[in-house]
């Protein structure tokens, strides 16, 4: 599947399902303001803000997980494996690249973040 077909199945989704495109704004928005951070010091991880920082359920995986995929409710066309791949790919790719050079979760906290 190309780029461009991937990126009109996730604009079919978010119309099925409008919070996405709040999720979707507020991802970019987050993204340019760690690029405007953006520092030597820097050691944001875009791994740990997507699952969330050690706090079960808190990133924005979570919030995707509630509106497509098997946990969506009702069952429908969001519901499937296929929807939440299309909605969490867009999304993940959508964030900066960590910043960091040791594995993803691999040091105690983010330099930086809490500016944000």
């Amino acid at each position: 599947m190309t780029k461009a077909t991937r990126k009109q199945e996730y604009d079919k989704f978010a119309m099925l399902e409008p919070r996405l495109i709040g999720i979707e704004q507020n991802v970019k928005s987050f993204a340019r303001r760690v690029k405007k951070l953006k520092t030597k010091d820097s050691v944001f991880c875009a791994t740990r803000w997507w699952y969330g920082y050690g706090e079960a359920q808190s990133g924005i995986r979570a919030e995707v997980c509630r509106l497509v995929g098997w946990n969506r409710k009702p069952k429908d066309e969001l519901s499937t494996n296929h929807a939440y791949d299309i909605v969490y790919d867009h999304l993940y790719e959508s964030l900066p690249d960590c910043q960091h050079e040791d594995m993803c979760w691999s040091f105690k906290d983010d330099v930086g973040i809490e500016a944000l």
